[in-house]
């Protein structure tokens, strides 16, 4: 019997949120661009050369997290949710390979920004590591860019598997979540509050045989 802490999708929003937003930023630490999209680098993250001169990737200081942005040349679509995914996985672990990917979009009205088309997760598992994506799609200036983060899920307890085959995504990072809304903010020209309005989040136990 395993019995771990399920962090829900949800995020609640507090009475206080615009002091707690702001002390939620990451900052700013450096200027960056990719297929003429240009965007902040929050502080403690690194920016990392990737396979596809479309996306740019930078891995986390000390957590096995990464944030991302991309730029896509066509559609929006399953397939190139899963070549992404498979680009960002080879980044953060290339001894990684053969990644079964989930696609799972996230509900029409759940939108944080006044410039968000879509969003929802990526979830991938291989057998050994499961690896999970949280994307926001937005059009600004007459780009569209995928802005999210990638981490790594269940490696602390084993339950890769038993999160993999939840219904829904398998947890979220709330590290990843204040800085992937920094570079939304820097993209779309919002202020910080207006994207991540104050958040906090609550663990729900759940048990798997």
């Amino acid at each position: 019997m395993l019995t771990l802490i399920l962090l829900s999708g949800a995020v609640s929003t507090s009475g206080q949120g615009f002091s707690l937003a702001s002390s939620q930023d990451p900052g700013h630490q450096e200027f960056s661009t990719v297929s003429g999209v240009k965007f902040s680098v929050p502080k403690g993250y690194t920016v990392e050369k990737t396979n596809d001169p479309s996306i740019s990737l930078m891995r986390h200081k000390k957590y096995p997290l990464a944030l991302f942005v991309a730029v896509p040349s066509g559609e929006v679509d399953a397939n190139y949710l899963k070549q992404l995914s498979n680009s960002l996985t080879a980044t953060m672990d290339p001894s990684q390979k053969k990644f079964d990917w989930k696609v799972l979009p996230g509900p029409d009205d759940d939108k944080v920004s006044r410039f968000q088309t879509a969003g929802g997760n990526t979830k991938g598992f291989n057998g050994k590591k499961l690896y999970q994506t949280d994307y926001i799609v937005v059009k600004a200036d007459g780009k569209v860019s995928l802005i999210g983060y990638i981490t790594e899920l269940g490696e602390f307890n084993n339950s890769q598997k038993y999160l993999y085959d939840l219904k829904g995504p398998g947890g979220m990072s709330m590290p990843g979540w204040y800085a992937q809304a920094h570079i939304i903010a820097s993209v779309t020209g919002e202020r910080y509050e207006e994207i991540n309005k104050g958040t906090f989040i609550t663990g729900t136990p759940v048990k798997s045989n």
